[in-house]
């Protein structure tokens, strides 16, 4: 992996011989990345208002398949479908998770709150309330995104809808999140401090928020945009992976950590990209990231329906049926966590003698 920008506290600053990254995470000055045996690297440093609050990294972490970084916090996805927490907790960020909080799929750190994402679809939130960012929207229940930004908060449904809460700062005052000419084609979604950015089913962005320019070399959005494949939101700035493995970068710039010319040279094939407050991190690979995900060892026994399939860390899946050729009516199952390696899926209530399978992943 590589990783610039900024590095007054060590958080570009990756720790030697790291190998066999399956994902990474960002935050305000702390990195973390993911292994394939299921072990969680820590760099940089934790920014605490109270340094009483701050916990560290368990020891002996293991068996987890996805990870993010808050402002000052890290949280961690088990493949039982746990969430373990450490860094600050000056909000209640790490201590006020649920009770009773399991088979979680998806996870996402804000500023200094927390989103989870259950397999039928639901909400969890926990963390500081100031600005209304842990106030999930009541009546949510078909989610299959989540994206935690400074103070906001976005949940992507399965029809290509968002969904916002929270607010953000537009350079003089905060100002209730929302979301302009809502489109109905999401793939992702992606939050930073005052800005968000959707990924469109046709491989464009749609970006709203404060993205400042002008200052220490920002830049916009640029125009003409296509073929993208993922996206991450830092600070102050924006990054979208291609879907040939290339970078492009944009936002502020004091760091040299986004505009497109700061990217360093021969940064190809990447997987994953995360941004920081200031920094950049970008995964390489021997080749260019999927687009379309093959499917192994497919097959009907008992009632039962199983196939498997080679799944990303961070992302989420979901087995969807319909009982007739004209793929109409699509009945999603629960969602299942990717894990960044084979994953199992089934479903238990093949009892029509035709059915139709899709998989679908965000």
């Amino acid at each position: 992996m590589v990783a610039w920008g900024d590095d007054s506290f060590g958080q570009t600053s990756t720790p030697a011989g790291l190998t066999n990254v399956l994902a990474i995470a960002a935050g305000e000055y702390h990195s973390l990345a993911l292994k394939a045996d299921g072990t969680v690297v820590e760099w940089g440093f934790v920014l605490s208002f109270y340094p009483d609050t701050v916990k560290e990294m368990p020891v002996g972490l293991s068996g987890v398949i996805a990870i993010s970084c808050g402002g000052g916090h890290s949280l961690a996805l088990k493949a039982d479908g746990s969430v373990v927490t450490w860094g600050d907790d000056s909000f209640g960020q790490l201590d006020g998770q649920p009770v009773g909080l399991s088979n979680v799929v998806a996870i996402s750190g804000g500023g200094t709150h927390n989103l989870a994402l259950l397999p039928d679809g639901a909400v969890a939130a926990w963390g500081d309330n100031s600005h209304g960012q842990t106030d999930v929207p009541a009546g949510l229940s078909s989610v299959v995104a989540v994206a935690a930004g400074g103070l906001q908060s976005l949940a992507l449904e399965a029809d290509g809808t968002i969904i916002a809460w929270g607010s953000y700062w537009d350079g003089q005052d905060w100002l209730p999140l929302t979301i302009p000419r809502p489109p109905t084609n999401v793939t992702a979604i992606a939050a930073g401090d005052n800005q968000g950015l959707a990924l469109l089913a046709d491989g464009t962005l749609m970006p709203w928020g404060a993205f400042p320019t002008g200052m220490e070399g920002g830049a916009s959005l640029p125009w003409g945009l296509t073929n993208v494949v993922a996206i991450s939101c830092g600070g102050s700035q924006a990054a979208a992976l291609l879907a040939d493995g290339t970078l492009v970068a944009w936002g502020i710039n004091a760091w040299s950590q986004s505009v497109q010319g700061s990217i360093p040279p021969g940064v190809t094939n990447v997987g994953a990209v995360a941004l920081g407050d200031s920094f950049m991190l970008a995964v390489e690979g021997d080749s260019p990231v999927q687009t379309r995900v093959p499917l192994f060892n497919s097959a009907w026994s008992g009632g039962v329906y199983r196939f498997t399939l080679p799944t990303q860390s961070g992302r989420v899946y979901q087995l969807q049926y319909c009982d007739s050729p004209d793929g109409a009516n699509w009945t999603p199952l629960p969602l299942v966590a990717g894990s960044g390696g084979l994953q199992s899926m089934a479903d238990r209530t093949a009892t029509a003698p035709q059915r139709f399978y899709r998989v679908r992943r965000w």
